[in-house]
C-alpha cells in the first residue's frame, strides 16, 4: 500500500525521542494546506495535532501554519484598526473586554472580533441581544455592521470553517491543540494593529517571535483576564511586544492593592447597567479602562502606561450611552 502524503509530517514528529525533530517553516505550511483542503484523514490530524501538543511548537512551526491558514482566509477589501480574537470564554469575571471595544469604536478605531463557542463559559455569542453587539452572520455581512458601528463581531465558522471545526476537536482530544494559538494570531481582517491574548506565560515570547517574523506592523502579547484580551486590574501585567520591527517588553503594576473576588454567578446585564451608569463596580471600570489603555497602546495612540489609562479614562467619562 502506498505511504499517505501526510505521513512525512507525523513521521518527522513522532519518531521517537532521538529521531524526531521539529517541522521546519515550509513543511509546516504545506501541512496545514494539507489539513485546511481536506486531504488529511481525521486519524491524522488527530495524531498531528496532539504530537505538537505534546512537543510544543516551535516557532517556525506556528509560522507555518499562519501562512497556510492565512492563505485560507476569504479575500476582503475592508480595512481594520485592531484585530480581537476572544476564544477563551468568561468564567470567574464578565467580559469587561466587549465595553473596551465599544469605547474603542465609539473614537472610530475600527476592531474585528472573532470568536469561536465555548461550553460552560460565558462568551460573545451569548452576549449578543444583551449588549446589542454588531453580530455579522457572514463574512458577507461584516462591511454594514463595521461601517455602522466601527467595528464587528463574527465567530470563527463565518471565516474559516475548517479551523473552526478544528477547535471543536478539544472534546474529543481532551485537551486544547495548537489551534487555539493560531486563531489568536489569525488576524483575518489584516488590522494594523493586535492584541493577542494567552492562556500561559510561556507562550508569550513565541507568539511574538511569530508575528515579527511575519512583520506585523504592531502587536501586544500578553496574559490576559481567562484568556481574553482583557486587563486583570488585580494583577501585574506583562506585555510583549513589536512594532514597526522593533521588540519591546512593558510591566504595568495592578491597579489594586487587594485582589476582587470572582464575580459568580456572572450576569451579564450588569455590563449594561455599568455602561448606563445605572450601577458602579471600581473592578469592572478599571478592567474596560485598562483594556483600553493596552489596546491604544498596540495602536500607537499613546506610548506608555500613564498616558494610556488618562486617555481611557478619558473616553469612559465622555461615552456615548445608548
Amino acid at each position: 500500500m502506498q505511504e499517505h502524503p501526510f505521513a512525512e509530517f507525523l513521521r518527522i514528529l513522532g519518531k521517537g525521542r532521538h529521531g524526531q525533530r521539529d517541522l521546519d517553516r515550509d513543511e509546516a505550511e504545506r501541512a496545514m494546506c494539507m489539513i485546511l483542503a481536506g486531504q488529511v484523514d481525521p486519524a491524522q490530524l488527530g495524531a498531528f495535532l496532539m504530537l505538537l501538543r505534546v512537543k510544543g511548537e516551535s516557532v517556525d512551526e506556528l509560522t507555518g501554519m499562519l501562512l497556510a491558514a492565512r492563505a485560507a482566509l476569504p479575500v476582503s477589501t475592508l480595512s481594520f484598526d485592531l484585530d480581537w480574537p476572544a476564544y477563551a470564554g468568561k468564567r470567574k469575571h464578565l467580559p469587561w473586554y466587549l465595553l473596551a471595544a465599544r469605547l474603542l469604536a465609539q473614537q472610530g478605531i475600527r476592531i474585528l472580533l472573532h470568536t469561536a463557542p465555548v461550553e460552560e463559559r460565558l462568551q460573545v455569542r451569548d452576549l449578543v441581544d444583551t449588549l446589542q453587539l454588531p453580530w455579522a452572520a457572514h463574512w458577507e455581512d461584516l462591511a454594514a455592521q463595521v461601517d455602522a458601528h466601527s467595528w464587528a463581531c463574527i465567530d470563527l465558522s463565518a471565516i474559516q470553517p475548517r479551523l473552526a471545526q478544528m477547535l471543536q476537536l478539544r472534546h474529543l482530544l481532551g485537551v486544547r491543540s495548537p489551534m487555539h494559538s493560531l486563531v489568536r494570531l489569525l488576524n483575518p481582517g489584516r488590522a494594523t494593529a493586535m492584541l493577542v491574548p494567552i492562556f500561559h506565560p510561556a507562550y508569550r515570547d513565541t507568539h511574538r517571535a511569530v508575528l515579527h517574523a511575519l512583520q506585523q506592523s504592531s502587536a501586544l502579547v500578553f496574559k490576559g483576564e481567562g484568556g481574553e484580551a482583557e486587563r486583570n486590574p488585580d494583577a501585574l501585567l506583562r506585555i510583549s511586544a513589536t512594532r514597526a520591527g522593533r521588540l519591546w517588553d512593558a510591566e504595568w503594576p495592578a491597579l489594586f492593592e487587594q485582589r476582587h473576588g470572582s464575580e459568580e454567578p456572572l450576569d451579564p446585564k450588569h455590563l449594561q447597567a455599568l455602561w448606563r451608569g445605572d450601577s458602579h463596580d471600581e473592578y469592572g471600570v478599571a478592567a474596560v479602562c485598562g483594556t483600553v489603555a493596552i489596546a491604544l497602546l498596540s495602536l500607537g495612540r499613546a506610548e506608555d502606561e500613564a498616558t494610556a489609562y488618562t486617555l481611557a479614562q478619558r473616553y469612559w467619562c465622555e461615552r456615548q450611552i445608548y
